[in-house]
């Protein structure tokens, strides 16, 4: 158990460390947004406050729950994460389509942006001529 729990724990949980950086990744990916900086570096401070804060939140668990109350107690933590990933999606965005812009179409063209609606209107302009 001395071997096998940390090793499990330490697997979970840098899985769980990549799968919300991608996110953060994903979530910024081609908005030029500043922010992307401050994301980060809040997500890799929190990794590193945890490191920290871990080790002394375990010692005081098994010194008043027990080892099999701290155990316990640490898998309902690690339960936690996974009502985290559950509700990981990745961002809604405007399709993105590659024509010349015609000025038929709403005004959401001149961004080079086109929603869903506008792509339909333009399929049935095409299926008209």
């Amino acid at each position: 158990m001395t071997v096998t729990r940390p090793t499990c724990a330490g697997i979970g949980f840098s899985l769980c460390y990549v799968s919300f950086i991608s996110v953060i990744a994903v979530h910024f990916d081609g908005r030029g947004s500043r922010l992307v900086g401050l994301a980060f570096g809040l997500a890799t401070t929190g990794v590193g406050v945890g490191a920290f804060v871990y080790p002394a939140l375990l010692r005081w668990l098994v010194a008043v729950f027990s080892w099999r109350g701290a155990l316990l107690m640490t898998a309902g933590l690690a339960a936690h994460l996974l009502a985290a990933a559950a509700v990981l999606r990745p961002p809604r965005r405007p399709i993105t389509v590659a024509v010349e812009t015609t000025p038929s179409l709403s005004s959401s063209a001149s961004s080079g942006y086109y929603t869903e609606d506008a792509i339909d209107e333009f399929h049935t302009k095409l299926s008209v001529m």
